[in-house]
């Protein structure tokens, strides 16, 4: 089990407050290069479930092989905006 705490970042995505949330499920969300096969959706989709019902300044506690998934969605996501809080997001998983 890992956790990952669910910061809240001084930037704005959809006219909210960022969070380790919400941007890790923009990276879910993102298809990796080639596109998604069903085992990639399955994962990411177990992931996305955990953060859904996460508050902002709680945790997100994941089963080793789902933050391994979130990890990769983090990794390969490619950002339209480069923004400080964005390398603060991808420290939070190991980037």
């Amino acid at each position: 089990m890992k956790t990952t705490p669910n910061v809240t970042f001084v930037m704005k995505i959809d006219g909210k407050n960022a969070t380790t949330a919400s941007l890790l499920g923009h990276c879910l969300a993102h298809p990796p290069q080639g596109g998604f096969d069903f085992a990639t959706m399955r994962a990411r989709n177990r992931v996305s479930e955990v953060i859904e019902k996460v508050k902002a300044g709680g945790e997100i506690k994941l089963e080793d092989t789902d933050h391994a998934a979130a990890v990769e969605a983090v990794k390969n996501m490619k950002w339209g905006v480069a923004h400080k809080e964005l390398l603060k997001f991808g420290a939070l998983f190991g980037q």
